[in-house]
Order: C-alpha cells, then sequence, then structure tokens
C-alpha cells in the first residue's frame, strides 16, 4: 500500500490542476472590441466597407458575443458630397444607428466650425470624448472627458485626446477661440486616478504615429493605459503594435478594415491582448442593415438638388488614372500632382509653386470624370495666392515640408517651377542639397514670387514661411487644376518632369 501512495499523490495533485484549470478558464471574460478610424464617410458611399452591412455584421456579432464594444477614432464625418452637404450631420446620423459605444472627433470634424460640430454632438446618440477640446477664456473643456462602459461586471474609461497639432492642420477660423493642448500632462493626472477605481483604460486618439506628437509617444509617456485605439495618419496595424505596456491599434482608412481587439480578464484583471484586422470584403457579408439603407435614401432625396449641383456635368475623359493615393504624393510626386501644380503655375506666372499634399485626397480614375470627382479629390476649397519671399525664406519652407520623410504627412511639398536636389539621409534641417529655379541656382537674398494656397498662408500644416505676408489672389485651385486636365486631355500630353530628387 507504501508504494502506491506516491501514485495517489501524483493523481490527486493532477485533479487539483486541473480542476484549478477549470475554474480559472471559467472564470476568464473575452471583451471584444471593434473599432474604426478615418473613414471619411465612404461608408455611406459603399465604398470598402458599407456602413449598412458593418452594422449588421457588429449588431449579429453582438447577439452571440454580448460582451463588445465599437468604437471609432475620428474623421468619420467629412470627405464626400452625401455628408459634406449637410456639414457633416447626414454621417452622424448614420452611425446614431449603427451601435457605437463612443467616438473621438478628428481634425475634419470642426470643417465647418467649432459651433457647427459642437450642434452635431448635441444630435448624437453616443458619447463624443476628449481630455483637451478647451474654450480658450475660460480654460473648460468642451466635451466630456472620458465615458464608462460596464461589461459583465468589467469596468472600462474611455477617453479621447485630439492631435495638438491643431492650429497646423485646422483653418484658424474654423477653430478661433479653442485650444488643443498636448494631452500628455492631462493623462499623467488623469489615468492613474481612474486606474484606481476603474478595471480597464482605452483612450481613442486622433493622434497618429507620424509627427513628434503621436500615440506612441503618448504610450511612452502615460503609464497605466492599456490600449490606444489610434487615428489621424490613416495607417493600418495589422496586428497592433506594443509600446511598453500599452497595445496599439489602427484600423487604417476608408473602410477598408475593421479593427478588433480581444482583451481576456481573470479577476478584473487584463491577462491578454491582441489586435487583428478584418477585411471590409468580409465585413460586407453581413446582410445589411435596413434602417440604414432606408436612411442613406432618404438623405439623398431630401439632398437630390445639392447632390445633383455637386455631381455636376461632365468634366473630360480621362485616357488613364491620375495617382493621388496618400502613399504616393505623401512621399513623392505623381501624375495627379503634377497637373496640379503645372495648372497653378501657368495660371499666376509666378516663379515657383509649393503647395502640401495634405490638400489632395483621392486619385482620378480612367474614364468619364464628373465636377464632383474634382471636388473629392480637392474638398477643402483652397484658393490660390502668390507672395513674395527671399530664396533663404523658400529653403526654409522646402526642409520643414521636407523634414519627416519617410513619415506619410501631409506638410510633404509638391512644387512646380523648381528643381530641388535632396539626401533624405541627411538630417531633418539639412536635407535640401541645391534648388534650381528658372535654370539658376537658388539665391538667397533674391526675391521670388511663389504661389501656394491660402491655407498655407495662414500657416496650414505648420508652415510658418507663408504667414503675415501680403498676397496676390488668382482664384480656386480646383478650378486652375480642371482647366489644365481638359488641356492635357485635348492635347493628349502629360510632361512628367521630376522635380524633387533624392540624391
Amino acid at each position: 500500500m507504501k508504494k502506491n501512495l506516491p501514485i495517489l499523490f501524483i493523481f490527486l495533485a493532477l485533479f487539483i490542476c486541473i480542476i484549478g484549470y477549470a475554474t480559472c478558464k471559467a472564470q476568464q471574460k473575452t471583451i471584444t472590441i471593434f473599432h474604426t478610424s478615418d473613414n471619411h464617410v465612404r461608408g455611406l458611399a459603399d465604398q470598402n466597407i458599407s456602413y449598412a452591412k458593418l452594422a449588421g455584421y457588429v449588431e449579429n456579432y453582438r447577439r452571440k458575443h454580448p460582451n463588445t464594444l465599437f468604437l471609432d477614432s475620428g474623421d468619420s464625418i467629412q470627405g464626400l458630397s452625401l455628408s459634406d452637404v449637410s456639414k457633416g450631420r447626414n454621417s452622424l446620423m448614420v452611425m446614431n444607428m449603427m451601435g457605437y459605444n463612443a467616438m473621438v472627433p478628428g481634425n475634419h470634424e470642426f470643417d465647418w466650425g467649432v459651433q457647427n460640430f459642437l450642434s452635431l454632438v448635441q444630435e448624437t446618440s453616443f458619447p463624443i470624448v476628449a481630455v483637451n477640446f478647451i474654450q480658450t477664456n475660460d480654460e473648460m473643456p468642451m466635451l466630456p472627458m472620458y465615458v464608462i462602459e460596464e461589461i459583465s461586471g468589467i469596468t472600462i474609461a474611455i477617453l479621447g485626446v485630439i492631435t495638438p497639432d491643431m492650429h497646423a492642420l485646422a483653418k484658424s477660423e474654423n477653430i478661433a477661440g479653442y485650444s488643443f493642448p498636448d494631452p500628455t500632462p492631462i493623462l499623467q493626472e488623469l489615468v492613474p486616478e481612474l486606474k484606481k477605481e476603474f478595471d480597464v483604460v482605452v483612450v481613442l486618439a486622433h493622434m497618429g504615429m507620424a509627427s513628434e506628437n503621436s500615440s506612441a509617444r503618448l504610450a511612452e509617456n502615460v503609464s497605466g493605459i492599456d490600449i490606444i485605439i489610434d487615428g489621424h495618419d490613416h495607417t493600418p496595424l495589422p496586428q497592433g503594435m506594443m509600446v511598453g505596456n500599452t497595445l496599439i491599434a489602427n484600423a487604417g482608412e476608408y473602410g477598408e478594415f475593421l479593427g478588433e481587439i480581444k482583451l481576456t480578464m481573470y479577476r478584473h484583471k487584463i491577462i491578454d491582448k491582441k489586435a487583428s484586422l478584418i477585411k471590409s470584403t468580409q465585413v460586407n457579408k453581413a446582410p445589411a442593415k435596413q434602417e440604414i439603407l432606408d436612411m442613406i435614401a432618404e438623405q439623398k432625396e431630401e439632398y437630390a438638388q445639392e447632390l445633383a449641383q455637386k455631381r455636376g456635368s461632365v468634366v473630360t475623359t480621362l485616357p488613364m488614372p491620375l495617382n493621388g493615393k496618400r502613399t504616393s504624393i505623401r512621399a513623392g510626386q505623381t501624375n495627379l500632382t503634377t497637373v496640379i501644380t503645372d495648372a497653378i503655375l501657368e495660371e499666376t506666372g509666378a516663379d515657383a509653386v509649393l503647395i502640401s499634399s495634405g490638400g489632395i485626397r483621392q486619385s482620378l480614375a480612367d474614364g468619364v470624370v464628373m465636377e464632383e470627382d474634382i471636388y473629392n479629390v480637392m474638398p477643402f476649397g483652397d484658393s490660390i495666392v502668390s507672395v513674395e519671399m527671399t530664396g533663404e525664406e523658400l529653403l526654409q519652407a522646402l526642409e520643414y515640408g521636407l523634414d519627416s520623410y519617410p513619415n506619410l504627412v501631409g506638410k510633404f511639398p509638391q512644387v512646380a517651377g523648381m528643381l530641388v536636389s535632396v539626401d533624405y539621409q541627411n538630417p531633418p534641417g539639412k536635407r535640401v542639397q541645391s534648388v534650381m529655379i528658372k535654370e539658376k541656382i537658388l539665391d538667397p537674398q533674391q526675391i521670388y514670387r511663389i504661389a501656394t494656397s491660402t491655407y498655407l498662408v495662414g500657416g496650414g500644416d505648420g508652415y510658418q514661411q507663408f504667414k503675415k505676408r501680403p498676397v496676390a489672389q488668382h482664384g480656386l485651385q480646383k478650378d486652375m487644376f480642371t482647366r489644365m486636365l481638359i488641356k492635357r486631355v485635348e492635347a493628349n500630353e502629360w510632361p512628367m518632369s521630376t522635380r524633387i530628387i533624392d540624391k
């Protein structure tokens, strides 16, 4: 009998382990967080993910898995005509029906001004949160800083942060009287307090990863954030990114993906967290939510006259596509940017042209081009002006525009009338090796007339070199582009001289 005792102890130990493991597994809870970012209204037009099918997908999943949240990290109400004719309202009214739990505003939520956005917030059925959207005169937050969700006994604090680069990104008149300070010190004080009371801290961050004010920097400098759901730079993170103990996730742009985060909880503690992306083709297999289809149809009927005006008439027929992809134009010159900058150079008669890539939002497909297609390429209504500046000031503007490469940022310059030789191996601020204007080396002391946009003259994309200068007005950028496009098609000539050369 004594010989069998060790065997009995082994079996007893195994039995206890099995029971303990089963008990542990039984006490584990899985929470799913679906998230979207930088949709720019594409779902209203069934581009990539259909909003009606996305809502159906999330609703069906929630029936089987009720421990589910649905969040958005901003730039959701601007970008296509159906929402733009209502100054963003049409998109938010559809989002009301999609089951969102919370959202942070992006910079483009303010494209029609702060007051328009705040009026839309009053009509929204889900919380819109931000810790650093402040009324300047009294330093009061304009939105709730966070919202609390409880799922199966697990408490989740959801905060929102907006990029502090807003005054470089938005038109100054749209956000006058409001500030968007660095959220880092705010979260350094707030997050530890929330962690004392709640199980999980999620930050919706319209920050991006490319600029100095990035979500990665936020994670590095604020301890206690469990998850950052990122937006702004349109860059999908297929499996997320760990920065310290913080998981950063990003679903990319235009509904190409639905982001998914799986949280495994045990006794109110996170024991695992994973991020992934679901392709739009998979989401679109879900049955469409009929109420959303009906609402979009009603919106199209209500705004039929405005949409017809936006759609406009046929402009021309392109023999080939013109490339306006974000990944292309924020890293170099394309056939589309060539036509745009050539149009500005010809119509203004300036010595050279410098505009930022951030104002170009879409490619043009080959075939029939409507007025609406032109609008979708450059939807911000920028006018072109010319300013006088020294060669040294132009050089500073070029260095500024090129200092973030290879990160894809909106300030990347598109130029005409100049040949710029750069060395990207050099540190920022010392990358421009030479500049030629009218076949002559740039003279630092000479005065040049440079055509640019009213957005850059106002300090847009952070350019300071064009500010506070007398300007000569030349008209709308989209009109110049339209005329040059027709001219190029009729002549069937598509010159493509390189303007920025990496040595």
